[in-house]
């Protein structure tokens, strides 16, 4: 359990420090001007822990997934061997929604869509 919260600092460290480097978290954006699936990710879900869901939802509105989607690709250890195949499906299907729904947000609103 002990590996597991330094795993979490170690996270939350190269973030901040990311985010100090790039001036945001996001190098994609920083250095071609173009938003990634995960763009808005950080700052939806601050907005939904002010229980501001409208917010969120602009921001990414597949904020929700982000989280369950690196849980899956991250914790392999937590699950038995024999669902393995069943957490990588999970994980898979996740992360083509984030994808999905960026194409969406791309078509509708072009590559800088909080411009």
């Amino acid at each position: 359990m002990a590996k597991h919260a330094g795993c979490g600092v170690a996270v939350v460290v190269i973030f901040y420090l990311l985010s100090k480097f790039f001036g945001s978290i996001c190098p994609t954006y920083r250095f071609l001007g173009i938003c990634c699936p995960f763009c808005g990710m950080t700052r939806a879900h601050l907005a939904a822990m002010k229980l501001d869901f409208s917010t969120a939802m602009y921001y990414n509105p597949a904020f929700f997934l982000g989280v369950p989607c690196i849980f899956f690709m991250v914790h392999e250890k937590l699950f038995a061997p024999r669902f393995d195949k069943h957490r990588k499906i999970a994980a898979g299907v996740l992360l083509g929604i984030i994808c999905a729904v960026y194409i969406v947000r791309v078509c509708l609103y072009g590559f800088d869509f909080f411009d």
